[in-house]
């Protein structure tokens, strides 16, 4: 009885964490997922039909990160049916990079931290220090640039063209956490929690301004501080 209603209240919350994300941000229903096991509802960034940037997918599974091309990818939060969880690092739908390793034994929790390479812990002898950010994605863009910049919690993203920036249209801000400000440059994500992840899409002129082509960039930051994110498009 212990264990069923562990297992019950942790799902509880995660529905209302999940209640409150969807809340806040960019719903796609028409949007595929491409993990059997996550098949069901997804609210999040969406790319040609499939979950791409930050979301949350829910079916027999939950999970709630980075996508890439529909499967977990980069940093994020999956919690099976029976109760286990997985915090971390994804690549193509499976376990890979650091990670922590839930498991519900007896109504108590068992963890196992470390390195994951294709879906299995790997017992490395020396464990890689984390990353204090890493760029999941950048399409449409010429560089992607992510330094400190202070101790405040805060993310400070620039957009920039030779020198400034203009000409932005359908620009669409989705952060994992904190509050956004997107009236003007720089575009700030306000009292955000660590690790924080995020994708900006936005639409630019080609080089010769012929066209608006499509630009996308999701990160992650790992550590608390005042971030700055620059962007050439």
């Amino acid at each position: 009885m212990k264990k069923q209603n562990l297992t019950l209240s942790i799902s509880l919350t995660f529905v209302m964490v999940v209640g409150l994300f969807v809340a806040s941000t960019y719903g796609q229903s028409n949007c595929e997922v491409r993990m059997p096991s996550l098949k069901g509802q997804y609210h999040g960034n969406c790319k040609d039909g499939v979950a791409h940037g930050y979301g949350v997918a829910i079916g027999e599974d939950t999970y709630k990160g980075n996508f890439k091309n529909g499967l977990p990818h980069g940093q994020g939060t999956y919690i099976w049916a029976n109760g286990n969880k997985y915090e971390g690092k994804w690549k193509e739908g499976k376990r890979h990079g650091k990670g922590k390793m839930i498991y519900k034994k007896s109504g108590q929790d068992s963890t196992v931290t470390g390195m994951w390479k294709n879906g299995q812990f790997a017992r490395a002898e020396k464990e890689e220090e984390e990353k204090d950010h890493e760029v999941n994605t950048k399409d449409g863009v010429d560089r992607v640039k992510i330094y400190r910049n202070g101790d405040r919690n805060m993310v400070e993203i620039v957009l920039q063209r030779h020198g400034s920036s203009k000409d932005i249209r359908n620009l669409r801000l989705n952060a994992s956490s904190g509050t956004k400000n997107t009236r003007s440059q720089p575009f700030k994500v306000e009292f955000p929690k660590f690790p924080f992840q995020a994708t900006i899409l936005f639409e630019a002129p080609s080089k010769l301004q012929t066209y608006y082509k499509k630009c996308e960039v999701g990160f992650e930051i790992n550590k608390p501080g005042r971030w700055v994110v620059e962007i050439t498009y």
